[in-house]
C-alpha cells in the first residue's frame, strides 16, 4: 500500500469509527421530539378550570401540565407563591410520595440489569437491626406488603419537626428515633409505610456505591432529558425556584407562609426527613414528561414495567403495585401517585386516552377532582386519542 492510499485508508478508517460511536450514541437518547403547544381554545379552557379550582377550593397557588397525544402539552399556573409573587410553570414544588415512582423504577433498574431480584431477602443490607425483619424481599417494601412501621405515624416524628426545623436528617436517624415494631410479618396484609423507600434509598446506595441522587440521574433523569427534577438533600435545588409551603399551624386555621416564617428554603427539617420516600422536587412539566416516559416504554423492559403496574393482591382498593398505584379518571384506568408533604402533588396516567396530568400545589389539596374535569375537558374537545 503507497503511502497516499495508506493516509487516505487512515481517514477512512477514522470516520467510520466516528459515524459508528454517534450511532451508538443516538441509538442509547431517549429524548422524545420537542413538545407543541395545544390549541388556544383548549388551552383557555384548561387555564379556567384550573382558576376556578382553586378559587372555589381556597387553595394558594397550582402548577399543572396536561400532556396529550401528537405531542401536544399545556401548561398552566394560578394563584401564588408567597404574599406578593405569582406561582409559575418553572417553580419546583415538593412531589411528596410521587417520589416513590422514580424510586421503585431505579429499583427495577437494578433488577434489570442483574444486580438484585425482587425476592432478594433486605437481610443482605439490614441483618440483625432492631424492628427490621432481615426475611422481607425487595418487592415486600416496593409494593408496602413488609409490615415495617411507619415512622411518619410516630408521634415524636412531628414534634422533632417542629422542635428543630433545620435538622439534617439522615436515613439511619430516622430509623433510629421513629422506627417502631412492626404492624403485621411480612406478606401478612398491606400497610403504607414511608420505612419501606427508605430502606430501598439505602439499598440503592449499597448496591451503587454512590448517592442515591447521582443514580437517578445517570439511569432515569439525564437520558429523559429531565433537568428539572432534583432529590433533595443529595442534591440542591435552586431554592429560588421554590414555591413557598403554606400550611395551617394555629388553631384559626388559616395557612401561614412556612417558608417566611420558620425558616428559608429548602426547609432542610421537613424534606430531609422523607428522603428516598418523598423529597424529589420537581416542576409540574417534569413531572408529566416522567410519568409520559415511563408509560411510553422509555424506562424499563415491558415485563418489569407490567410487574411495576400490577397491583399486588394484598393491597385490595387501594391497587399499590411497585411504586404506582391504580385508579380510575372519568371511568377510565389511571395510573400514577399522589403525595403530601405539605405540597401536594397528583400524578395520572390514562392510557386510552394517552394523556397524562400532572398537578404540584403548595398548601394541602384535594386534587384528584381537578384532574377529572381538565381530563374531560381534553377528551369532549377530541384531543384524547381512543384505542
Amino acid at each position: 500500500m503507497s503511502g497516499k492510499n495508506r493516509i487516505r485508508f487512515i481517514f477512512f478508517a477514522l470516520a467510520s469509527i466516528a459515524v459508528l460511536i454517534l450511532l451508538i450514541n443516538g441509538c442509547g437518547e431517549k429524548k422524545a421530539p420537542e413538545k407543541k403547544a395545544v390549541d388556544s381554545e383548549l388551552s383557555q379552557r384548561l387555564q379556567s378550570i384550573l382558576d376556578d379550582y382553586r378559587e372555589t377550593w381556597n387553595i394558594k397557588g397550582i402548577s399543572a401540565a396536561v400532556i396529550l397525544p401528537e405531542n401536544r402539552i399545556w401548561l398552566g399556573a394560578s394563584g401564588m407563591s408567597s404574599e406578593t409573587d405569582s406561582v409559575t410553570s418553572d417553580m419546583l414544588f415538593g412531589i411528596g410520595s410521587v417520589t416513590k415512582s422514580y424510586i421503585a423504577a431505579l429499583i427495577l433498574k437494578y433488577v434489570e440489569e442483574g444486580k438484585i431480584s425482587l425476592g432478594d431477602r433486605i437481610g443482605r443490607w439490614f441483618y440483625d437491626v432492631e424492628n427490621i425483619d432481615p426475611s422481607i424481599t425487595i418487592r415486600q417494601l416496593l409494593n408496602h406488603t413488609s409490615g415495617l412501621f411507619n415512622y411518619m405515624a410516630n408521634p415524636d416524628y412531628n414534634t422533632a419537626l417542629l422542635n428543630y426545623p433545620d435538622t439534617l436528617w439522615t436515613a439511619d436517624e430516622l430509623l433510629k428515633s421513629f422506627l417502631r415494631t412492626p404492624t403485621f410479618r411480612p406478606d401478612g396484609g398491606w400497610g403504607y409505610s414511608a420505612t419501606n423507600y427508605i430502606l430501598l434509598g439505602k439499598i440503592i446506595e449499597e448496591i451503587s456505591g454512590n448517592p442515591v441522587a447521582y443514580e437517578l440521574r445517570e439511569k432515569i433523569l439525564n437520558p429523559l432529558n429531565l433537568t428539572d427534577t432534583y432529590l433533595y438533600p443529595d442534591e440542591i435545588y435552586p431554592t429560588e425556584r421554590m414555591a413557598h409551603l403554606w400550611f395551617v399551624i394555629d388553631t384559626t386555621g388559616v395557612p401561614a407562609d412556612i417558608n417566611e416564617l420558620v425558616s428559608p428554603p429548602p426547609l432542610r427539617g421537613l424534606f430531609s426527613s422523607v428522603w428516598t420516600a418523598g423529597a424529589i422536587h420537581a416542576t409540574a412539566r417534569d413531572v408529566a414528561l416522567w410519568l409520559e416516559s415511563l408509560f411510553n416504554n422509555q424506562v424499563l423492559t415491558e415485563s418489569l414495567f407490567t410487574e411495576m403496574i400490577t397491583p399486588s393482591q394484598r393491597s385490595g382498593r387501594i391497587k399499590y403495585g411497585l411504586g404506582i398505584m391504580t385508579s380510575s379518571t372519568n371511568d377510565k384506568t389511571a395510573y400514577g401517585h399522589t403525595g403530601g408533604i405539605g405540597h401536594s402533588s397528583l400524578a395520572h396516567y390514562i392510557p386510552e386516552n394517552s394523556i397524562c396530568i400532572a398537578l404540584l400545589c403548595n398548601s394541602n389539596a384535594r386534587l384528584h377532582s381537578l384532574a377529572v374535569k381538565l381530563h374531560e375537558a381534553c377528551i369532549n374537545t377530541g384531543e384524547g386519542s381512543s384505542d
